[in-house]
């Protein structure tokens, strides 16, 4: 598999694989509460410009695609964090999300273990994310990878039908 930071030319190709993604949760268990409106294309052009946008290939194919963005997107200073950090010290996880097709193929392991070098490639010192507290298969991938329970808060997202989400971090001193 590879790992590589998406540019402009890949826009349609990932905007669709969301699509195709979401629309699959709506029709059976949407664990991260995705909707039509999330993510967006906005969304997407956005982390694309920022040099956020992650996808992973295999043999060409796309299976996966992760967002690495120091933008939080939504009020942090809830998490009960070990260490103190500074924005631009830590990094976080959003829209991972595997073909769903492929899932139980290690697709979303792999994801996490890149965006874990990574980040430690880029110097980070920490990755946190955020997860619906219902989201169990998200929430027990990131604890197998190490990521510890930070507390549960209100992000003050725009996510109706979440009034609070669960947070974690994987600490690189602690490694």
């Amino acid at each position: 598999m590879k790992f590589i930071q998406c540019e402009r030319r890949h826009y349609d190709t990932m905007f669709a694989f969301y699509r195709r993604v979401t629309e699959h949760l709506q029709n059976t268990v949407n664990y991260p509460e995705w909707s039509e409106k999330h993510p967006s294309a906005d969304d997407l052009n956005g982390a694309i410009s920022r040099g956020e946008l992650y996808a992973c290939l295999d043999k060409d194919e796309l299976v996966g695609g992760v967002v690495l963005s120091e933008d939080p997107e939504g009020d942090y200073t809830l998490g009960r964090w070990k260490q103190q950090l500074d924005p631009g010290e830590f990094v976080t996880i959003h829209l991972l999300a595997v073909d769903p097709a492929l899932l139980g193929r290690g697709i979303g392991d792999y994801i996490v273990d890149r965006c874990i070098l990574t980040a430690e490639e880029k110097g980070y010192r920490a990755i946190r994310l955020d997860a619906v507290p219902s989201n169990y298969p998200a929430i027990s991938l990131y604890e197998k990878k190490g990521f510890t329970y930070a507390g549960k808060g209100d992000l003050r997202s725009d996510v109706v039908n979440v009034p609070e989400f669960s947070m974690f971090e994987l600490n690189f001193s602690e490694r």
